[in-house]
């Protein structure tokens, strides 16, 4: 680590209960320092890794997934519990490396790091208000922590808008014709005089629970959850276990864990409940033997060679890693259904913390469309109309200032941005975190 370098630490999980089962790829394909090489034995280094801008700090959570393990091997836990444990590992952090402590500090992640990092960081916010009256290991080992601010890509910080805006994304993306978007159009949004057309954001598709509706958002959400589509990325291709060389045995291994539900089966359920249909038992028949879009075989096969956990210094009796955890999805309980108090206590904090809420734009599991009306919802004062900003001299995406929180959207990029567009990713984190909060910006 760099002793004046930021440090930044990274939560990583796909958003919404039944996901909770599966870990997203680790820093081993996302900003870590290093890449596996898809024959799954060698390393090489990421060009675009994000220690180049800070030290990189990753956290497994909760407890059970990767090597991460509890010595009693009971799994039950909740969004404010995973809070309390990370702010728990943070001291612990601190404690080995205090050399650290007076570092600007970034808590950062995405999907439903959306959940994770405002409940950590409004737990980091009281310990370091309180920490004269807090024990160590609840935050008392944080005082005089030099906490900066936040960042969440593609996040599940509001369940309802993400439902609300995947229809609308959906339409405005060609997954279905005009007549099944008229259909909705009618049937669930508010009436408005004179022929004028409704906002999209003013349509509840999710709450209305008229039988129209709710027929309506079935017929739509039908185009939507269609096997093949990439949840993750409209426009790349799913992946199939016969293109990798490892990827029968991750089927297999998946199989044995999670039954006959595939990774990409949790993850349209994810997407799908936030519409609140009924229907999620013939949709998990329906995709029970589509292969999941994200290939992370030749990772699993790397990180469980003997040599490899004994390097890193796994115990023997520690699970293999897998991209799923069963036990984990099975004792994970969901609190939260919005993040706008905590993000709203974080910006209204007199330690002037700066946010950023950015979004791949052809994610569909957490559309950028969902999360821009989260952002607008705070209602901040805009500093900074919508504007592009570039990397390589080429249009990356766009972006607008809230007093203190920046929103983006990156390009061509979908739910993983730091894997999909990774250069452009590593611009916009050391734009963020090297901006003074009174004054952010990408461009």
């Amino acid at each position: 680590m760099a002793a004046t370098l930021s440090l930044a630490t990274w939560s990583s999980s796909v958003a919404y209960l039944p996901s909770i089962l599966y870990e997203k790829p680790p820093p081993h394909k996302e900003q870590g320092p290093l890449h596996v090489d898809p024959n799954g034995r060698q390393l090489y280094p990421n060009e675009n890794s994000w220690n180049r801008a800070a030290n990189m700090l990753f956290l497994e959570a909760p407890a059970g997934v990767g090597f991460s393990y509890k010595m009693d091997g009971k799994y039950a836990t909740d969004d404010d519990q995973v809070a309390r444990d990370n702010v728990a590992a943070i001291e612990c952090f601190y404690r080995k490396f205090p050399q650290f402590k007076t570092n600007d500090f970034y808590l950062m992640g995405e999907s439903y790091a959306g959940i994770y990092v405002p409940t950590l960081s409004v737990q980091i916010l009281n310990a370091i208000t309180n920490a004269s009256a807090a024990p160590v290991g609840s935050g008392g080992g944080l005082a005089g922590l030099n906490f900066k601010g936040f960042a969440v890509g593609n996040g599940y910080l509001d369940q309802k808008m993400l439902g609300n805006s995947l229809l609308t994304f959906g339409y405005y993306h060609g997954l279905y014709d005009h007549y099944v978007w008229d259909a909705l159009v009618n049937s669930c949004c508010p009436p408005v005089a004179n022929g004028s057309t409704v906002a999209a954001s003013r349509c509840d598709f999710v709450s209305n629970r008229s039988a129209a509706c709710v027929s309506a958002v079935s017929r739509a959400s039908g185009f939507i959850r269609e096997p093949g589509l990439n949840v993750y990325n409209l426009y790349a291709d799913c992946w199939s276990p016969s293109d990798s060389t490892f990827g029968a045995i991750l089927t297999a291994s998946v199989a044995n864990i999670t039954g006959k539900y595939s990774r990409e089966t949790f993850d349209h359920r994810l997407m799908i409940g936030t519409l609140n249909l009924t229907d999620e038992r013939p949709l998990l028949d329906k995709l029970s033997v589509t292969p999941p879009c994200i290939d992370a075989s030749f990772v699993e096969h790397w990180v469980n060679d003997p040599v490899v956990r004994r390097d890193l210094h796994i115990p023997d009796a520690v699970q293999q890693w897998t991209s799923c955890s069963l036990p984990v999805m099975a004792g994970y309980r969901n609190i939260y259904t919005s993040m706008k108090a905590q993000v709203q206590q974080l910006l209204a904090s007199d330690r002037h913390l700066k946010g950023l809420i950015y979004n791949g734009d052809v994610d569909m599991a957490c559309n950028f469309l969902g999360d821009e009306w989260f952002v607008e919802d705070l209602n901040r004062t805009l500093v900074s109309e919508y504007k592009a900003w570039n990397y390589n001299k080429q249009i990356a995406g766009f972006y607008k200032v809230y007093d203190r929180l920046a929103f983006a959207t990156v390009r061509g990029s979908g739910h993983m941005v730091p894997t999909d567009k990774a250069g452009a990713a590593l611009e916009m984190f050391e734009k963020f975190i090297n901006s003074p909060a009174s004054a952010l910006k990408l461009h």
